[in-house]
């Protein structure tokens, strides 16, 4: 018997319109679900749940599960690579992190062949946040994901590409499926991926965690300040630059068609910390009014001052003087969504 915290299929509203892009999974002649999960998560339970259920569903060497390993981002892509084969559907039951390395492999890993680059992806919240499972599946529902593979489509989605070059460091690279933001939002991320939030006794207590988040971003954000970027040889003070792979944030929404466009992603800002001017930035997000433009080449900056930059929620300090490239992608990877719209 499946797990009780699931809603059933029939409840969840999860069967698009015939209309939506993609091809449904149903019709993906696949020989293996290649699942990783993290084995030292704080949530891994909820991972452990996840993968039970497509085990129950899915009968003999269709599940094959491997854990993660410590060495951070290369030695995941590297053990992602090596397990990948063609006829996969690739699950990640992770956080953001190991999830960004899935996209940098199936995306960026030449090594490998055309058909295994093609592999789709399906994110399962398993980590410590998963803002790409949100977006394409609403793990806020609890929807199995054995219902999420009967009902879902698989979509192509052109991610925003972002490059890094910081003083004194090796230039890196990165893909984001749904957004990269820098400033504020940024460093409320940063805060709850720091180990004092993630292994705080108050997000164990039941009714306390959601309230201790709010309360740990709430302090993030009073603590943030406007940062400094220099572009085309001038110099301007923000506190929010935010390039959502289409015009608002798809978490907030279903998933909009314009990701599966290949070169067009959505640039704005919000100049100032004032109450007026991130209200009318945040009910931008959620009401498809953002302010802003959409890009269709590489926009160059260069940061002033010390700020925080996220991929997906993943995020990370940036420092004085890091060239910043952010700009459509020139690849695609594959993923498995049921919020689709026509």
């Amino acid at each position: 018997m499946r797990d009780a915290d699931f809603l059933p299929a029939s409840k969840s509203g999860l069967f698009p319109p015939e209309a939506a892009p993609g091809v449904p999974v149903n019709e993906y002649d696949f020989d293996r679900l290649l699942v990783f999960y993290n084995p030292v998560s704080e949530n891994v339970k909820a991972a452990q749940a996840q993968i039970a259920d497509l085990e129950q569903s899915y009968f003999g060497p269709k599940v094959d599960v491997k854990q993660t390993v410590s060495g951070g981002h290369e030695a995941n892509q590297d053990l992602f690579a090596e397990h990948l084969r063609e006829g996969d559907i690739f699950v990640l039951a992770t956080g953001d992190g190991t999830l960004k390395t899935a996209i940098q492999t199936v995306a960026g890993y030449t090594e490998l062949s055309e058909k295994i680059r093609r592999t789709p992806i399906l994110p399962l919240g398993g980590g410590n946040a998963n803002d790409m499972d949100v977006m394409l599946n609403d793990s806020r529902r609890r929807i199995a994901p054995s219902d999420i593979l009967e009902a879902g489509r698989i979509v192509s989605i052109s991610p925003v590409r972002c490059s890094l070059d910081a003083p004194g460091f090796e230039p890196y690279e990165h893909f984001a499926g749904s957004y990269v933001s820098l400033g504020t939002s940024a460093r409320a991320a940063y805060a709850l991926n720091q180990r004092q939030y993630r292994q705080s006794h108050l997000r164990k207590i039941p009714g306390f965690s959601k309230a201790h988040e709010f309360a740990t971003v709430g302090r993030s954000l009073q603590d943030s300040r406007t940062f400094v970027v220099e572009h085309d040889n001038e110099e301007r003070e923000v506190a929010e630059i935010l390039f959502p792979n289409g015009s608002r944030m798809a978490k907030y929404c279903r998933f909009p068609s314009r990701l599966t466009e290949r070169g067009v992603i959505y640039h704005a800002e919000i100049g100032d910390l004032r109450p007026t001017s991130v209200a009318i930035g945040v009910g931008g997000l959620l009401m498809n009014r953002l302010t802003g433009e959409f890009q269709t080449d590489t926009l160059e900056l260069t940061a002033q001052t010390t700020t925080f930059i996220q991929f997906d929620g993943e995020s990370e300090m940036v420092y004085p003087g890091t060239r910043i490239a952010i700009g459509p992608a020139d690849v695609a990877f594959r993923a498995i969504t049921t919020r689709v719209r026509p």
